[in-house]
């Protein structure tokens, strides 16, 4: 087993999974670049043996029985899982070790966040939430959809600044978890599936970094795009 990396700040140890906890717990030492990392006081409470980057080195990525907790925006991140650690995100599952030592700075945040917003939306078109919002249909938020969504191209039209462009992106975020929520009580589809989806169509279409296939400019990449698209638009016999 390679090194184990555990991108977590010291704000955000509260995240941490338990899945994460357990693979921890079961390491010979965990190292740590911060050395005031709170987890760092839980783990030498629970028994565990823990060190710091700067009395005993940053660990090598085929370090077995290892783990290194760093911080989420380190570069020695990305490096070591080029090298070929192990790095867990919390409770995503990325297709590889590189991809998730790239969305190290924001998945764990992205995904409390994500959670946040689906419960708020489930409260709102509850019995114990909002008339108006539990009135709306696919059909009724078709025109909201399309305003928030010229909103955005306003914004950047505008060149206006990153607080402009986050709200209205906010508010397009909005449309596809309401419509997630509609669908969701419908028994048909919720947020989680319509994120999952689309990241299965990410990597299946990016056969480039995902997978073995070559290309040499972004013309290919497009090319490569469309024959996937068709591909997946095929009926099936």
């Amino acid at each position: 087993m390679p090194l184990l990396v555990v991108p977590l700040a010291p704000g955000e140890a509260g995240l941490l999974t338990l899945a994460e906890y357990d693979r921890i717990l079961g390491c010979e030492v965990v190292v740590f670049e911060e050395p005031s990392h709170p987890f760092l006081v839980r783990l030498r409470s629970a028994g565990v043996k823990v060190a710091t980057v700067e009395d005993s080195g940053r660990p090598d990525a085929g370090r077995a029985s290892w783990a290194l907790v760093a911080d989420p925006g380190s570069p020695s991140i990305v490096e070591l899982a080029r090298q070929g650690a192990e790095v867990v995100v919390g409770p995503a599952a990325p297709p590889d070790a590189l991809t998730a030592a790239h969305g190290a700075p924001v998945a764990r945040r992205a995904a409390a966040a994500a959670a946040e917003l689906a419960a708020v939306m489930a409260r709102l078109r509850s019995d114990d939430g909002c008339p108006w919002d539990r009135e709306q249909t696919h059909e009724s938020l078709k025109v909201h959809l399309l305003e928030e969504a010229d909103e955005v191209i306003d914004a950047i039209d505008r060149g206006s600044n990153g607080e402009d462009l986050e709200e209205e992106l906010g508010d397009v975020l909005l449309q596809v978890a309401f419509h997630a929520r509609l669908a969701e009580q419908e028994g048909r589809f919720d947020l989680a599936s319509v994120a999952r989806r689309i990241v299965a169509k990410l990597v299946h279409r990016h056969p480039h970094v995902f997978a073995d296939v070559s290309v040499t400019s972004a013309e290919e990449v497009v090319a490569n795009w469309q024959a996937l698209k068709q591909q997946e638009k095929r009926p099936r016999p």
